[in-house]
């Protein structure tokens, strides 16, 4: 199976929120080490990854930690310092994505839009029904 280079941006953009997280070493250094020796020896790195898309991911998530981390507390069963860093990672990344990147969830409201007889129960308590009704700039889609 052929992965997407937006996927794999979002998984590297996972691994680097993880060790900026573990190692408490900056953003840029962490970016820096992660082109250099996470890609190294990968031909065509950027059809393998899209880069854009991944630095705007991690930066963005980095930058925007305190209303990533405010939004995702609401929904944990248990104190967010016994959240396993890596599902955290996963955590930060995808509010992030939800919060930030209008394409998304423009994206993800038209899907929902389009299936939303099938949402219900907790699903939706998780927080679709703020996607499907968060307002979209007219003329964001193209």
């Amino acid at each position: 199976m052929k992965i997407s280079p937006r996927r794999r941006a979002r998984e590297c953009a996972v691994q680097a929120l993880y060790s900026w997280s573990i190692s408490q070493n900056s953003a840029e250094e962490i970016e820096l080490a992660f082109v250099t020796d996470a890609f190294a020896g990968e031909d065509e790195i950027e059809a393998k990854v899209d880069m854009p898309y991944f630095r705007k991911l991690f930066r963005g998530t980095v930058a925007n930690i305190e209303a990533v981390d405010a939004s995702i507390r609401p929904y944990l069963d248990r104190d967010e310092n016994e959240v396993d860093p890596i599902e955290r990672s996963v955590l930060r990344m995808s509010a992030y994505e939800l919060q930030f990147e209008l394409e998304v969830v423009a994206t993800l409201q038209a899907y929902l839009l389009h299936r939303k007889r099938r949402i219900h129960g907790t699903f939706w308590d998780f927080g679709m029904k703020e996607i499907l009704t968060r307002e979209i700039p007219e003329g964001y889609i193209k």
